[in-house]
């Protein structure tokens, strides 16, 4: 009999993405699953839209839930997390929903957890969602543990076989991983203090000191967009945002005190002294996009300076966002 899989899957307003993640993952050769899909913020129409298209699909395994704010990412898997406790479940899938599902993607995940006794997180081979044996995401290797510096192994290599191994991986990222409820009682919810970003890099490092393994197994994969619920990632202030928020939080989290602090001076002087004088420069020519990359960083150095003094979660607030949820 197989194992139970809840699936996770956040829908930030991008429903034809979520669509077409979930038909694929109803293919699934692996059939023991309950995929929950959280609709994080929704218009009501946006909302009907998904809620007509799913029930085409006429499967009893999907269940939609509807957020009427946006939580943002953290707060939606956590959501998730809090409908999986009133399941019988043995894994957890969590899937960002700009994603193809291979259908033995499932299986491979499920496997790969049994191969270490569930004391793991697993995740797989992610692909480009365009360029279909081009690796994506593959884990990362530590460069430095006194800055929590990695590098991503395989980026952008064309899949050639060579990394047909399951590995144990010093990172992995929640694109695509799945967590043992054994692993899961110890380590609880993703951290609230963080809201897009750092996330699962947190879930890792808390998994490590707890001599739980993060596991890549090259059976299960995947295609991935990006960031698309963000507007991706190049000149996008808001991203810079969360992406510098998101490494002061962890650090400071994860690193003793000289390490952080060295890791903050050097981050300040890169990001806004060397910010600064990049944005006096394009604008002289015309060119506000430097400013706008400037001002986010300036923005995520003071409400990380203000979350120190608090720790209060939800604190923080990109500028440039569309809306006033983030």
């Amino acid at each position: 009999m197989q194992h139970s899989v809840v699936i996770i899957t956040i829908n930030y307003k991008q429903n034809k993405y979520t669509i077409n993640c979930v038909k694929s993952i109803v293919k699934s050769s692996y059939k023991n699953f309950h995929l929950i899909i959280i609709d994080n913020g929704p218009t009501d129409e946006d909302n009907k839209t998904l809620c007509y298209e799913i029930n085409k699909l006429n499967d009893k395994r999907i269940q939609i839930l509807k957020s009427d704010k946006n939580l943002g990412y953290v707060g939606g898997i956590n959501y998730g997390f809090s409908e999986c406790n009133k399941l019988n479940w043995d894994y957890i899938l969590i899937i960002n929903n700009d994603t193809i599902l291979d259908k033995n993607g499932i299986e491979a995940m499920v496997n790969g957890c049994e191969n270490f006794n569930n004391n793991a997180i697993v995740t797989g081979k992610v692909y480009h969602y365009d360029q279909p044996n081009k690796l994506q995401y593959i884990g990362s290797k530590c460069l430095d543990e006194k800055t929590l510096s990695y590098e991503w192994i395989g980026k952008d290599q064309d899949d050639q076989g060579q990394f047909d191994q399951i590995a144990e991986r010093d990172m992995i990222d929640d694109i695509y991983w799945m967590i043992p409820k054994n692993v899961y009682d110890i380590l609880g919810n993703y951290s609230d203090v963080f809201y897009f970003n750092g996330e699962s890099s947190d879930y890792c490092l808390r998994a490590l000191k707890n001599n739980i393994k993060l596991i890549y197994t090259p059976k299960a994969k995947l295609w991935h967009k990006g960031s698309v619920s963000i507007g991706g990632r190049a000149k996008n202030p808001v991203t810079t945002y969360w992406i510098l928020q998101s490494s002061l939080v962890l650090r400071y989290l994860h690193l003793g005190l000289k390490d952080f602090r060295n890791y903050y001076l050097s981050i300040f002087f890169d990001k806004i002294f060397k910010r600064f004088l990049i944005a006096l420069l394009r604008i002289s020519r015309g060119d506000i996009a430097d400013f706008r990359i400037f001002v986010s960083n300036i923005k995520a150095f003071s409400d990380f300076s203000k979350w120190k003094k608090t720790k209060k979660k939800n604190i923080w607030k990109p500028p440039f966002a569309k809306n006033k949820d983030k």
